[in-house]
């Protein structure tokens, strides 16, 4: 092994070196993107997300994180523009995923908003948020049979938490086969 005190030289060539100088350069604008998402300072987050991704738009988290900023501004279709690619790159991300599914809800694309929340629970069952949307992207798509489904399955996982309780509400509002 290693000595301590022992010089490690790493060797890159000139396309490693750019790639690594520009990722660095892009990390300072998305934690001032990451602290203002934090104080719920969207536009400045808005910013600081974009600007890392002009940097290195290969950031896989600068993008979700701008998704989400679009989000909680209520730009939708532009959240889930940056949501669909990376839902596809990374389909055990449940967190992307989800996200995906709450912009799509959010559109009233219902349907694909039950695609997307479906992808997360086939991976993560216990995922009690995507479970939540599951259900309500079924009902409002009007699919009353696996709406009822859905949210007796999300009161499996939670029973007893004011989620449980509005899941309740949605399933006695549900028409009878």
């Amino acid at each position: 092994g290693l000595q301590a005190g022992a010089v490690l030289v790493l060797a890159f060539d000139p396309r490693e070196w750019d790639d690594a100088r520009r990722r660095a350069a892009a990390l300072a604008p998305y934690n001032q993107g990451v602290d203002a998402l934090a104080r719920n300072d969207f536009v400045l987050a808005e910013r600081e997300f974009r600007l890392a991704l002009q940097t290195a738009p290969e950031l896989v988290d600068a993008r979700y994180n701008l998704a989400l900023v679009l989000l909680k501004r209520g730009q939708h279709r532009q959240a889930s523009d940056l949501l669909e690619p990376l839902a596809a790159a990374r389909p055990d991300d449940p967190e992307i995923g989800f996200a995906l599914g709450n912009a799509l809800f959010q559109q009233a694309r219902f349907d694909e908003a039950v695609t997307a929340f479906a992808r997360v629970l086939q991976r993560h069952p216990g995922h009690r948020r995507a479970a939540f949307g599951h259900a309500r992207s079924l009902q409002e798509a009007g699919r009353t049979r696996e709406a009822r489904a859905a949210w007796n399955a999300y009161l499996t996982l939670d029973s007893d938490s004011s989620w449980a309780d509005e899941a309740r509400r949605h399933l006695r509002a549900l028409p009878a086969d």
